[in-house]
């Protein structure tokens, strides 16, 4: 008799938390629905004092921080190849040098 009680038990709570989850997923969705209904305007507020807010640091980032440290990391990684390239650049026998002469 255990057996069988301990089989039902475990299959109650399976089957009870089956059904909240499926409740959950149902609420989730209708939240959903309603809280995204007839707030464009107030999502385009947001976004522009977000804009406002966050523009001038990112900005400064950019320029003086992430650019730069971008650009080092390629250059030590592409050393070679850069080098190379300025060498066949300021080269004498380009397609210049050859219409002047």
């Amino acid at each position: 008799k255990r057996a069988a009680s301990g089989h039902r038990t475990l299959c109650a709570f399976l089957f009870a938390r089956r059904k909240a989850a499926a409740h959950q997923k149902r609420r989730s969705a209708r939240c959903r629905r309603q809280k995204h209904r007839g707030r464009s305007a107030e999502f385009f507020a947001r976004f522009l004092a977000t804009l406002y807010r966050n523009l001038p640091w990112a900005l400064l980032w950019q320029i003086f921080a992430a650019g730069p440290a971008t650009r080092g990391v390629f250059r030590a990684i592409f050393h070679k190849q850069l080098v190379e390239n300025d060498r066949k650049a300021f080269s004498s026998d380009t397609e210049c040098d050859k219409m002047d002469a």
